[in-house]
């Protein structure tokens, strides 16, 4: 153990990370509404979903429908729209960890560290 932490040390950190917290929280769902795309099908399926799961945009190139029956189309729509949420949604988990404040971080190590005690 690096040493005790004094209870107006743990006071303090309580409030910083409270206030992290906040602005993580508001930082998250902005991160969550953002939109990325995905293409599929040799470019011709264009989805845009956000991290939500929630699906903004699907487009389809004219030679996919000529080329497919609807079933086969069905198929390669679903795909796209499950890799484009697949996408967003690894996305924002990257952005997301990358922008944890170190408050957070340090809270999380002392209450690990205090279990493990």
């Amino acid at each position: 153990m690096a040493g005790a932490v004094s209870e107006s040390d743990y006071e303090r950190i309580a409030r910083e990370t409270a206030a992290a917290l906040e602005q993580v929280g508001q930082h998250a769902a902005s991160l969550a509404a953002q939109e990325v795309s995905w293409r599929g099908a040799d470019g011709q399926i264009i989805v845009r979903a956000n991290a939500g799961g929630t699906i903004t945009a699907l487009t389809l190139a004219g030679p996919l429908l000529r080329r497919h029956d609807s079933a086969a189309l069905s198929k390669l729509v679903a795909e796209a729209l499950r890799s484009a949420q697949i996408k967003a949604r690894n996305e924002f988990e990257e952005a997301f960890r990358d922008s944890v404040p170190e408050q957070v971080r340090e809270a999380d190590r002392l209450v690990r560290e205090s279990v493990r005690e």
